[in-house]
């Protein structure tokens, strides 16, 4: 297989292979949420928009929505406001987020990451040789005092 790739200078948007690469997810999934991270960031669109604005329909997308959730790429939060309204507000990531909800952990935020994918999965380098483990400071302490050797005489 050949690919064609064109330049791009403008409107595009680059995506992580492990997204478009992942089959758990349907070809229909991945086309949702390669669609989904092309918009701008605080667009509000929920199912039903998606699905008319789509020749698969709104079964087909929400089974998308499903499986995106489940695999982690997508989430729902209901917000409750100040003024005691309640509103939807949807997050979607370019990598699996974990599922679980650890107290005093904060979700990631939308936007631009600072100092790496948030709440990414940590994959282990298979090429990358594995550094030692570091010594606790009580052991390196108690090795410091003792003796280096005898000395013969």
């Amino acid at each position: 297989m050949r690919v064609h790739r064109t330049e791009h200078a403008r409107h595009f948007t680059v995506l992580p292979n492990g997204l478009l690469q992942d089959r758990r997810l349907s070809y229909t999934a991945r086309g949702l949420l390669a669609d989904l991270l092309s918009r701008p960031d605080g667009r509000r669109e929920d199912g039903r928009q998606m699905a008319d604005t789509s020749p698969q329909g709104r079964g087909a997308i929400r089974r998308a929505l499903r499986e995106l959730t489940g695999a982690g790429y997508y989430r729902v939060d209901t917000i409750r406001m100040p003024d005691g309204t309640v509103r939807s507000e949807a997050h979607v990531f370019d990598t699996p987020q974990l599922q679980l909800a650890i107290p005093g952990v904060a979700r990631p935020v939308s936007g631009r990451a600072k100092t790496g994918p948030a709440g990414a999965l940590l994959v282990k380098n298979p090429v990358k040789v594995p550094s030692r483990p570091v010594e606790p400071a009580d052991r390196l302490l108690a090795t410091a005092d003792e003796p280096a050797g005898r000395e013969e005489g």
